[in-house]
């Protein structure tokens, strides 16, 4: 029996509908760096559960999507003991399922990294609150675009 006209068509779809929902039931984002490979949408996915791993020695100041952490005078003993290796673990988790991640605030990895290592070996107020984007992804975010629209113009042109 040969499959062609409507049918054939359909069963393709669906043959590839089917292909796409059992790659997908298979990346799982319970234990994030299990799955390290994955697509931006499961980066993301995977980086939120990285965030999801909260510590009790951290009430109030668990890391979070807007990468805000605040800590200062008295909290910065408790913080640099208890939570310091807590949210390193956490940036790393975020790192190693996306590397490019950045929080509400701007932030990067490094930078919220580099802001609590330097206040604890410091002993000196850790403020992570906002961070400009830097003018480097601006211009890489136009010529991405502009790329993109000439590719999908000549894909657009040349399928006619």
């Amino acid at each position: 029996m040969e499959f062609s006209g409507k049918f054939g068509s359909r069963a393709g779809l669906l043959w590839l509908s089917f292909c796409i929902l059992l790659a997908l039931s298979c990346a799982k984002t319970e234990k994030p760096l299990q799955n390290v490979n994955l697509s931006p949408f499961w980066q993301w996915r995977s980086a939120y559960e990285c965030l999801q791993n909260t510590s009790s020695k951290c009430v109030g100041k668990n890391l979070d999507m807007t990468g805000n952490i605040q800590v200062t005078g008295s909290e910065l003993t408790d913080y640099c003991n208890g939570c310091k290796p807590w949210t390193i673990d956490v940036l790393n988790c975020i790192h190693s399922v996306k590397r490019d991640f950045w929080f509400s605030n701007n932030a990067t990895i490094k930078q919220i990294n580099d802001s609590i290592n330097q206040g604890c070996s410091t002993k000196s107020d850790i403020v992570v609150h906002g961070f400009p984007k830097s003018s480097s992804m601006r211009n890489f975010s136009r010529t991405y675009m502009a790329l993109f629209s000439a590719l999908a113009l000549a894909i657009f042109l040349f399928s006619t």
